[in-house]
Protein backbone atom coordinates (compact mmCIF):
# COMPACT_ATOMS: atom_id res chain seq x y z
CA UNK A 1 0.00 0.00 0.00
CA UNK A 2 3.03 2.05 0.79
CA UNK A 3 4.66 1.55 -2.42
CA UNK A 4 1.54 2.21 -4.50
CA UNK A 5 1.17 5.63 -2.86
CA UNK A 6 5.22 6.52 -3.02
CA UNK A 7 4.97 5.31 -7.03
CA UNK A 8 1.55 7.76 -7.24
CA UNK A 9 3.37 10.67 -5.37
CA UNK A 10 6.50 9.79 -7.92
CA UNK A 11 4.59 10.27 -10.93
CA UNK A 12 3.23 13.11 -9.67
CA UNK A 13 6.47 15.08 -9.27
CA UNK A 14 7.53 13.85 -12.74
CA UNK A 15 4.50 15.72 -14.11
CA UNK A 16 5.27 18.66 -12.21
CA UNK A 17 2.42 19.23 -10.01
CA UNK A 18 1.56 17.52 -6.64
CA UNK A 19 -2.49 17.36 -6.20
CA UNK A 20 -3.33 19.62 -2.88
CA UNK A 21 -6.94 18.46 -2.41
CA UNK A 22 -10.26 17.06 -4.74
CA UNK A 23 -13.32 18.44 -3.65
CA UNK A 24 -17.18 18.30 -4.11
CA UNK A 25 -18.19 21.64 -4.02
CA UNK A 26 -21.16 22.74 -1.63
CA UNK A 27 -23.80 25.87 -3.00
CA UNK A 28 -21.46 27.41 0.03
CA UNK A 29 -18.60 27.00 -1.88
CA UNK A 30 -19.52 27.52 -5.53
CA UNK A 31 -21.29 31.49 -4.19
CA UNK A 32 -19.51 32.33 -1.58
CA UNK A 33 -16.13 31.33 -0.44
CA UNK A 34 -14.30 28.12 -0.50
CA UNK A 35 -13.96 25.43 2.35
CA UNK A 36 -10.63 23.75 1.82
CA UNK A 37 -10.82 20.07 3.32
CA UNK A 38 -8.75 19.78 6.65
CA UNK A 39 -6.45 16.96 5.18
CA UNK A 40 -5.20 19.39 2.61
CA UNK A 41 -1.26 19.57 1.66
CA UNK A 42 1.20 21.32 -0.22
CA UNK A 43 -0.88 24.71 1.02
CA UNK A 44 1.20 27.89 1.47
CA UNK A 45 1.21 28.74 5.50
CA UNK A 46 -2.21 30.33 6.69
CA UNK A 47 -0.60 34.20 6.28
CA UNK A 48 -3.83 36.77 5.89
CA UNK A 49 -1.24 38.22 3.27
CA UNK A 50 0.06 35.22 1.68
CA UNK A 51 -1.38 35.17 -2.12
CA UNK A 52 -2.06 31.63 -3.85
CA UNK A 53 -1.50 31.78 -7.58
CA UNK A 54 -3.27 29.85 -9.97
CA UNK A 55 -3.32 29.83 -13.67
CA UNK A 56 -6.18 28.78 -15.20
CA UNK A 57 -6.30 26.85 -18.98
CA UNK A 58 -7.10 29.93 -20.57
CA UNK A 59 -4.08 31.84 -19.77
CA UNK A 60 -5.65 33.96 -16.91
CA UNK A 61 -3.48 34.12 -13.70
CA UNK A 62 -6.06 34.57 -10.32
CA UNK A 63 -4.72 35.31 -7.22
CA UNK A 64 -6.60 33.34 -4.02
CA UNK A 65 -5.73 33.90 -0.48
CA UNK A 66 -6.08 31.01 2.49
CA UNK A 67 -6.60 32.30 5.15
CA UNK A 68 -7.77 30.55 8.57
CA UNK A 69 -11.35 31.66 9.39
CA UNK A 70 -11.54 33.32 12.81
CA UNK A 71 -13.80 31.57 14.44
CA UNK A 72 -11.72 29.19 16.33
CA UNK A 73 -12.21 25.95 13.73
CA UNK A 74 -8.74 26.58 12.25
CA UNK A 75 -10.58 25.60 8.98
CA UNK A 76 -8.91 27.64 6.24
CA UNK A 77 -10.88 29.29 2.96
CA UNK A 78 -10.17 30.18 -0.45
CA UNK A 79 -10.63 33.85 -0.88
CA UNK A 80 -10.14 37.38 -2.59
CA UNK A 81 -11.37 36.26 -6.68
CA UNK A 82 -12.38 33.04 -6.03
CA UNK A 83 -16.10 34.42 -5.85
CA UNK A 84 -15.11 35.69 -9.46
CA UNK A 85 -14.00 32.71 -10.71
CA UNK A 86 -16.37 30.07 -9.75
CA UNK A 87 -18.88 32.89 -11.86
CA UNK A 88 -16.92 33.11 -14.61
CA UNK A 89 -16.42 29.25 -14.98
CA UNK A 90 -20.13 28.60 -13.72
CA UNK A 91 -19.15 26.53 -10.91
CA UNK A 92 -22.06 24.90 -9.42
CA UNK A 93 -22.92 23.06 -6.30
CA UNK A 94 -21.23 19.20 -6.88
CA UNK A 95 -18.99 19.66 -9.32
CA UNK A 96 -15.52 18.35 -8.48
CA UNK A 97 -12.08 20.69 -7.70
CA UNK A 98 -8.77 19.70 -8.53
CA UNK A 99 -6.31 21.52 -6.94
CA UNK A 100 -2.50 21.00 -7.93
CA UNK A 101 0.57 22.68 -6.60
CA UNK A 102 3.75 23.22 -8.96
CA UNK A 103 6.66 21.90 -8.18
CA UNK A 104 8.73 24.40 -10.37
CA UNK A 105 7.31 27.57 -9.18
CA UNK A 106 6.50 28.88 -5.25
CA UNK A 107 3.08 29.25 -4.71
CA UNK A 108 1.54 28.70 -8.25
CA UNK A 109 -1.33 26.26 -8.56
CA UNK A 110 -3.90 24.59 -11.03
CA UNK A 111 -7.37 24.00 -10.72
CA UNK A 112 -9.05 21.67 -12.83
CA UNK A 113 -12.76 20.62 -12.46
CA UNK A 114 -15.09 18.22 -13.13
CA UNK A 115 -18.97 19.04 -13.99
CA UNK A 116 -21.40 17.05 -12.08
CA UNK A 117 -23.91 15.06 -14.11
CA UNK A 118 -26.90 16.86 -13.69
CA UNK A 119 -30.76 15.36 -14.50
CA UNK A 120 -32.58 17.11 -16.89
CA UNK A 121 -36.02 17.93 -15.92
CA UNK A 122 -39.44 15.84 -17.81
CA UNK A 123 -41.64 18.57 -17.69
CA UNK A 124 -40.77 21.93 -18.42
CA UNK A 125 -40.94 23.69 -14.32
CA UNK A 126 -40.39 20.74 -12.90
CA UNK A 127 -38.27 20.61 -9.74
CA UNK A 128 -34.74 18.67 -10.65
Amino acid sequence: MASDRWSQLKEEMEQGYLKCFQKELSLTDATGNLEIPRDALYLPDAIEDNEVMLVWDHGKIWKFKAPVRGDGTGRRYMTCQWRQFAKDNSLMDRDVLKFYRSTTFVNFYVVTFERALRALPLFPGAPL
